[in-house]
């Protein structure tokens, strides 16, 4: 699939256009500042780029101009997306170098087919190189494997290199420091900056394996949430730590590979090691290491020495947020394996303390993505949760929103609005209308204590008078039995 970059001012624009690209495949960069977009071009590789006409500072007619002077972009197609209807104005852009033009409102389907169209066209470089930080890792593996592309990706992390093999779009091997197979593809997948190089060529490696690009992002985004639920478990790089006399471990049955097994075996043998010496020793992937540390630490079986004592054993208590996504997946009703989609609108008055609610607690790697969605009072946040690809949607709800809002509805398992005085009571009543009859799953409406102006609430849908304060919260709002009850008597 192809690589896009979409330019446009207007946040709800750019969110519906970055979320219909998403849902057809395509990996998606959205920028709400045209003048960041010579900087990205340079970059970072592209197939097509989509570009509102009419913005501040910069319009899409000069940024068209500066794109087809440079000699690395020149040969990029480029799509206007705008509500500009006259003639001439499609004429111009045409002239300049436009590959497609698309007015506004659009259809979701008709952008992603163009989009689609344009990117079969273009000349496919054999090699892309690009920032981990702007072009994540995982986009980077998904975007090869749905392309299908063979070839070798060479990536520079923090404190190692990797290399991941392609074959027809499978990753067929990985290698990293000391590791191979998936141990070198969970670090690989773990960087979170650095610099990447793919190179289309034929891979030596054994084309008949799968290593499984999705469950490898599954295994990762569990892995990294469990570490930040047992931070406070985690002893220093270099602090000895032993294993008690006398325990049996059992292994969470997640973590029970080859490659942890091989490290339960050296801290059984060891009698005292540390993190560091553990990571070194390339027997398992390092984040895969620190886990079963600090879960061995917890429960009792593993003591840091001379610095901590040792716990009581225990049976580790099942992760909260685990348990109410686990009810929430359940009640959503989708089917197994697709993307859950939970859109958060705030009105104007809640949208700060909507978002800023939610910010700290989203964990690692996102802070970009976070601050583009403040900047630009919208945006969605991917999550990898209990082994479900859930988008977080977050938007400031309001008249000049409302008509992009609507058009989200149908991707929707649930849907969160937080009212205050400042929003137009008629246009939250029509928004509530809208999503019972695209049948969202479950709905909500978040009131303020004690507010007697609110929109006419339909059947199916449920009136609380709290605002959640993290995901677990969230979850478990969407997830309780009298959100399912409204939705099941809107239903019968």
């Amino acid at each position: 699939m192809a690589r896009v970059l979409i330019v446009d001012d207007e946040a709800e624009s750019l969110l519906l256009a970055e979320l219909s690209l998403r849902r057809a495949g395509h990996a998606v960069i959205a920028c709400g500042q045209p003048r960041r977009v010579a900087s990205l071009l340079l970059s970072e590789p592209f197939d097509v780029v989509v570009l509102d006409v009419t913005m501040p500072e910069l319009s899409g007619f000069d940024l068209l101009r500066d794109i087809k002077e440079r000699s690395e972009t020149r040969n990029l197609p480029v799509l206007f997306l705008s509500s500009l209807a006259e003639t001439e104005d499609r004429v111009r852009g045409l002239r300049l170098g436009a590959a497609d033009y698309l007015g506004k409102p659009f259809d979701p389907e008709e952008l992603a087919l163009r989009v689609e169209r344009l990117a079969a066209s273009a000349p496919r470089s054999k090699e892309i190189t690009g920032d981990l930080s702007t072009f994540p890792i995982w986009e980077l593996a998904q975007s090869l494997e749905r392309s299908e592309r063979t070839g070798v990706a060479q990536l520079q992390g923090p404190e190692f290199r990797a290399e991941l093999h392609f074959d027809r779009g499978r990753l067929v091997a990985a290698f990293a420091g000391n590791l191979s197979g998936e141990d070198a593809a969970l670090l690989a997948l773990s960087f979170e900056s650095g610099s990447f190089r793919f190179v289309e060529q034929a891979s030596s490696a054994n084309s008949n394996r799968d290593l499984g690009v999705a469950n490898l992002l599954m295994t990762t985004a569990w892995l990294t949430d469990e570490l930040a639920r047992l931070q406070g478990h985690l002893p220093g790089l270099d602090e000895p730590i032993a294993m008690l006399d006398g325990v049996s471990p059992v292994l969470p049955s997640r973590l029970h590979t080859p490659a942890v097994e091989r490290v339960v075996d050296r801290l059984l043998s060891s009698g005292r090691t540390s993190r560091r010496i553990l990571h070194e020793s390339g027997i398992a992937a390092p984040q895969a290491v620190d886990l079963l540390v600090a879960s061995f630490i917890e429960r009792g079986w593993l003591c840091t020495l001379g610095v901590r004592s040792p716990q009581s054993p225990t049976n580790a208590a099942a992760d909260p947020l685990d348990e109410v996504v686990a009810r929430f997946v359940a009640a959503s009703g989708r089917p197994s394996g697709s993307a859950l989609h939970i859109l958060l609108l705030a009105s104007p008055g809640r949208w700060d303390e909507a978002f800023s609610s939610f910010r700290g607690k989203l964990g690692r790697g996102l802070s970009e993505r976070l601050d583009a969605v403040a900047l630009r009072r919208g945006g969605s946040v991917p999550l990898s949760l209990s082994g479900r690809e859930i988008h977080l949607h977050f938007q400031r709800f309001d008249q000049s929103t409302a008509a992009a809002t609507k058009r989200l509805l149908p991707l929707l398992s649930a849907i969160d609005l937080r009212f205050t005085e400042d929003l137009d009571v008629e246009v939250a009543s029509d928004l509530l209308v809208a999503a019972t009859e695209a049948d969202v799953p479950i709905r909500i409406v978040t009131l303020p204590p004690g507010s007697t102006h609110q929109p006419e609430v339909r059947a199916g849908w449920r009136v609380v008078r709290r605002s959640p304060v993290d995901l677990t919260d969230l979850f478990d709002l969407l997830a309780s039995e009298d959100s399912l009850s409204a939705s099941r008597r809107s239903a019968s």
